[in-house]
């Protein structure tokens, strides 16, 4: 099976039904997974083609099925996937497992070769209802299966989360914002632009300050040197903190909570997000030994930052800027 592991947040702040993920094998979470996809061409992390069930993929047959984690999501079953590589609402079938598939991680067969493999990529926020058994139609023609019906739980959540964002799922926080120009990657990713900076998901606020933080004023940031950090709430990196710091002004205070797409800062020029240790506005890449070790503690790309790049990438935000090889493994 395919395995990348950028990390995500979710929502679900203030709401703790919201916050509840899927496990045990219940199947009827609010979304929020990660998405990859596998197929042929076969051979090495992709397998051979026969699933955990026995089904014969090795010639590329047409059929709507996953890969799972059977601790999540029970083998044998199907699901809604949306979205999917087909734009299909048909039922997948939970037909196989992996040892690189773990928690709410599920990886779609994609039976039209490596190049729609590597367009698809990975996608984060994906929801994964259980489906009616389309009996012996599993294939891309299938029969439409019905719509889950949505639990009182995710309906909540829906609203809560504001229009157009679906439980579980994770935005650009740029997507407000005008003449956003990504820069190097660092220990995070460093951005440029104007307007509101939101929050990706779900959220506590853990520290925020409008200066004086060590981070700035640069000659890029309009005077300012803040930091704000948020913990995530729910989604497959619930627990896990994001740092924005330098050319801000935040618009949230310590202890407060945040829905997914809420404003949580301003720019004021430039700026640098990443993996934070929680600790204040401190760096996972610097807790890992992941930083340079010289006046300029960003003078590498590390892996955490390659990783908030991509997380961002995979969100609607442009890629960061790569300093040469990446620094480190893991965040």
């Amino acid at each position: 099976m395919l395995v990348i592991s950028p990390v995500v947040l979710l929502a679900g702040a203030g709401n703790p039904p919201c916050s509840t993920p899927a496990s045990g094998g219940a199947a009827d979470g609010p979304g929020g997974y990660e998405e990859t996809v596998y197929g042929p061409p076969w051979g090495g992390i992709q397998g051979g083609g026969r699933t955990a069930i026995g089904i014969d993929l090795s010639a590329g047959r047409p059929m709507l099925e996953i890969a799972i984690d059977p601790n999540v999501l029970a083998l044998g079953s199907y699901y809604h996937v949306w979205p999917n590589p087909f734009g299909s609402r048909g039922a997948f079938l939970a037909g196989d497992t992996g040892g690189a598939i773990i928690g709410k991680h599920i990886d779609t067969y994609d039976w039209l070769g490596r190049a729609s493999q590597d367009r698809w990529g990975v996608h984060y926020g994906v929801s994964v209802t259980k489906a009616a058994t389309p009996g012996a139609g599993n294939i891309t023609g299938q029969v439409q299966a019905p719509a889950s019906t949505p639990t009182a739980v995710e309906a909540e959540c829906s609203q809560l989360a504001g229009a157009g964002v679906a439980p579980g799922q994770y935005i650009d926080p740029f997507r407000s914002s005008t003449s956003i120009y990504p820069s190097r990657i660092d220990m995070g990713v460093d951005y440029s632009g104007a307007g509101p900076i939101d929050a990706i998901g779900n959220a506590t606020i853990t520290y925020s300050e409008p200066g004086g933080v060590g981070w700035g004023p640069y000659s890029c940031s309009g005077g300012y040197g803040g930091a704000v950090t948020y913990k995530l709430t729910d989604g497959p990196d619930t627990g896990r903190y994001v740092y924005l710091t330098e050319g801000i002004i935040p618009a949230v205070t310590a202890g407060q909570q945040v829905r997914t797409g809420q404003q949580i800062a301003t720019f004021t020029g430039c700026i640098e997000t990443g993996w934070s240790t929680g600790v204040g506005a401190n760096t996972m890449a610097a807790a890992l030994g992941q930083a340079c070790a010289s006046g300029d503690p960003g003078c590498v790309s590390t892996w955490c930052g390659d990783n908030m790049s991509q997380l961002l990438h995979a969100l609607g935000a442009p890629a960061g800027i790569p300093q040469g090889a990446i620094h480190g493994t893991g965040c």
